[in-house]
């Protein structure tokens, strides 16, 4: 029998599985992240949850949910998404998601501001 082709297979086998074990995602990146980085990371999450929020109000006082429903819609989406990410401790998914809220809102406070004139 041909040990050393096993003993190469075996090896090559467990390489190629180490190497798909390290490519998780986000959650993963975040374990080894150190307790500053990850907490830098939350607080600006919220901080970009905090400005999505206030664009959407923004954009209801100026009409927003008359002149532009579907928008307003998808702000309000993105931000509970956004919200659910931050209680996961998704804090960079949460912070692409306010991001996403913070421009829907905006979108729809142009289309009141446009429907106003």
């Amino acid at each position: 029998m041909n040990y050393k082709a096993i003993y190469i297979c075996l090896a090559v086998f467990i390489f190629m599985a180490g190497g798909c074990a390290g490519s998780k995602s986000t959650k993963s990146t975040l374990r080894g992240a150190s307790a500053s980085q990850t907490s830098d990371a939350k607080a600006k999450a919220e901080k970009l949850i905090q400005t999505a929020e206030s664009d959407i109000r923004a954009a209801r006082d100026a009409g927003a949910q008359a002149a532009a429903p579907g928008d307003i819609k998808s702000a309000e989406y993105n931000l509970e998404s956004a919200k659910t990410k931050l209680k996961r401790k998704e804090y960079y998914l949460a912070g692409e998601a306010a991001k996403g809220a913070s421009e829907n809102a905006r979108q729809a406070l142009k289309k009141a501001k446009k429907t106003k004139r």
